[in-house]
């Protein structure tokens, strides 16, 4: 999008904060998310209508129109998970 306007998107940087709290419309948890878009070298008139149009194409906003795929996986001695620990693998994916 940054190059149909002849704006260079080499340098941008996008910082995401999550959060994990309660939900106080149901006392449950719930997760917050927000992105900040750090762009040196471009105006912040130039850049803030672009990035209204950008959430058509963004993976985090489509993830919050659409929901994303989650498993919740117990980290014991068995398979290995994301950080290098050892996860039992959930019931219905172990093989007999």
């Amino acid at each position: 999008m940054a190059r149909r306007h002849l704006l260079d998107p080499g340098s941008i940087v996008v910082e995401a904060a999550v959060a994990f709290g309660r939900d106080p419309d149901d006392g449950g948890y719930r997760l917050t998310a927000g992105l900040v878009v750090i762009w040196p070298g471009v105006e912040r008139e130039s850049a803030a209508p672009l990035l209204a149009q950008v959430s058509a194409l963004c993976p985090y906003t489509k993830m919050t129109r659409q929901g994303i795929a989650a498993t919740v996986s117990l980290a014991a001695d068995g398979h290995p998970g994301m950080d290098g620990s050892r996860m039992v693998q959930p019931a219905a994916s172990q093989s007999a």
